[in-house]
Parts: C-alpha cells; sequence; structure tokens
C-alpha cells in the first residue's frame, strides 16, 4: 500500500499526528524562504499543484501543517514535514476521483477506473 502519489508505503501500524495552525505572513515568508533554500525555488506568483496562481498581493495569515508519521514496519525513525497553504487568487478547480466519474475530460462521460484483470 502507498500512501501518496509518490508511493511513499504505510501499514497498520502507521500512526499519523497533524498540527494545524495560522500563521502571520512574515513568519510565512520566512517558511517560504527556507523552503526555497532547502527544497526548490517557489515564486510568489507560482502555481499551487490544483492549477491556481497564489494571490501575490495577499499579506494576511497562511495556514501551515505540520504532520509527523511513524510506521515500525515501514521506518526506522518517525519522520515529520511541514507545509505551508497560502490564498489563492482563483477558484480551485475539482480533480477527479473514482467516485466523481464526469468531467475528467470536459463534457465527456467516463465510467470508474478498473484493471482487467484485477490486480489484487
Amino acid at each position: 500500500m502507498a500512501i501518496d502519489s509518490f508511493g511513499t508505503p504505510y501499514s497498520e501500524a502507521m500512526h499519523l499526528v497533524e498540527r494545524y495552525r495560522l500563521i502571520d505572513y512574515e513568519e510565512g515568508r520566512q517558511a517560504a524562504a527556507r523552503s526555497e533554500r532547502e527544497n526548490r525555488a517557489i515564486r510568489a506568483d507560482s502555481f499551487t499543484g490544483n492549477g491556481v496562481a497564489l494571490d501575490a498581493d495577499y499579506k494576511g495569515k497562511a495556514l501551515q501543517v505540520e504532520f509527523t508519521v511513524e510506521d515500525k514496519n515501514f521506518f526506522t525513525m518517525p519522520w515529520s514535514a511541514i507545509t505551508t497553504y497560502w490564498r489563492g487568487s482563483g477558484d480551485w478547480v475539482e480533480r477527479i476521483c473514482s467516485e466523481n466519474v464526469t468531467e475528467y475530460y470536459p463534457g465527456q462521460l467516463i465510467g470508474m477506473p478498473r484493471a482487467n484483470p484485477p490486480d489484487f
């Protein structure tokens, strides 16, 4: 089993702790600068993973999520990550999932994805 699109494994032994908090603009900018140094360049006018541009004029609070994952069956030690969400400049686009079988391709009705033969 994988917990995300990167294929990170997990088992029934997984323990996940999530902490959500609103942070001030300046703390959010510092978090973005730290992320840029450690991960990759993120521009203020960049797009979110959902095709929505960030609102470059917004100077309010951001939502920060810190999570810690433990799973003795797959990881030798707990691991943590932090992500910060900023206000988008437009509406978020609905994404397709198994329960939403329409509009994956505009105007076309598609069925639920199925493996033939089943993969389990």
